[in-house]
């Protein structure tokens, strides 16, 4: 009878049982509110990275704007689609401006409520100098011109003076003085002529403009340029999209070509460390790993075609993009 009863006496208490759920519940409840916290950080920083994205479109705008139509001012826009943020965002914009020399202070201030309904801010702030960002993008050749001289000499004339006479008569003489010179003239003549350009412009909203050459726009990105000009004049041609550059050569009495680059950089993940990545313009090296950074030099908008060779077990594998003259990512 005792056996019986020790062994009705094994087992948990109801005592122990509500402990373990207390201390069960309380993990619970900490992990919750933990993943509560991450979440809300994370929706915080997807929403300040938008409202920073924001006010740099904003300084841009204003860096192309004409200097004298820079001004205060406000708008309201929405997060980009695919940002992460589904925030409203409100733009605020402030100019000072200074006389000498002369530029403009930009403040751009982004407000929004974030996803707990509090307020929150972003301020970015930029120069913008009163120089016109297209002449950035001309290149002025020069070549130096023939010049010329006329110099002479000439020899000193030399008399002499003689006279004769008897008693008190005065003598009579007399004086000549002779000379002469030569010079020469050298120098490159002259010659006015016709000179074109078929200029490559660098987007197909570009303006193209120069001295002393009158443009005229062909169709999308090409425009033809053209002067009368002696030969080796200075000739100025500007792309208003001033962050790309050209070599413009001076009046030559020819036809020639002009294309406005800009610098476009790549950064390619591979698929295996083992790929090899070539783009279709420009270099690509290997950073480390999967990491690839390729650099293209060409017009904006034009296809540059990156592509990833066979790795171990992937197949080959090519991605296109148009030059943005800025950075672009992409993984394969």
């Amino acid at each position: 009878m005792r056996i019986a009863s020790q062994r009705r006496q094994r087992g948990f208490s109801l005592l122990e049982i509500l402990i373990t759920l207390v201390v069960l519940g309380g993990g619970l409840l900490a992990v919750g509110n933990l993943y509560g916290k991450v979440m809300n950080g994370s929706a915080a920083a997807k929403e300040r990275s938008e409202a920073v994205v924001q006010a740099e479109k904003k300084l841009d705008e204003l860096r192309y704007t004409a200097y004298a139509s820079i001004a205060s001012g406000s708008d309201s826009v929405n997060a980009a689609t695919g940002s992460g943020s589904s925030a409203n965002y409100s733009r605020r914009w402030t100019i000072t401006a200074s006389t000498s020399p002369a530029y403009k202070d930009v403040a751009v201030t982004v407000s929004w409520t974030d996803s707990r309904n509090q307020s929150q801010s972003a301020v970015l702030t930029s120069r913008i100098s009163s120089i016109d960002p297209a002449r950035s993008a001309a290149v002025i050749a020069t070549v130096s011109s023939g010049s010329g001289s006329n110099t002479g000499t000439g020899s000193s004339g030399t008399g002499s003076d003689s006279g004769t006479g008897t008693g008190t008569n005065s003598g009579t003489g007399t004086e000549t003085d002779t000379g002469t010179g030569t010079g020469t003239d050298t120098g490159t003549p002259v010659t006015t002529c016709s000179t074109s350009y078929s200029v490559t412009a660098t987007s197909s909203s570009s303006t193209i403009s120069g001295s002393p050459v009158s443009c005229s726009h062909s169709s999308g990105q090409s425009w033809t340029c053209s002067t009368t000009a002696s030969s080796g004049t200075s000739v100025t041609i500007s792309d208003d999209k001033g962050y790309a550059t050209a070599s413009i050569p001076a009046a030559n009495c020819a036809s020639n070509a002009v294309t406005f680059q800009c610098s476009t950089t790549f950064s390619i993940t591979a698929q295996t460390g083992a790929s090899s990545i070539t783009a279709s313009s420009g270099t690509c090296s290997n950073t480390s790993g999967k990491s690839w950074t390729c650099t293209s030099s060409a017009a904006k908008d034009t296809t540059i075609t990156i592509t990833d060779s066979k790795g171990s077990g992937n197949s080959a594998a090519s991605w296109s993009s148009a030059a943005s003259c800025g950075s672009l990512s992409h993984s394969f």
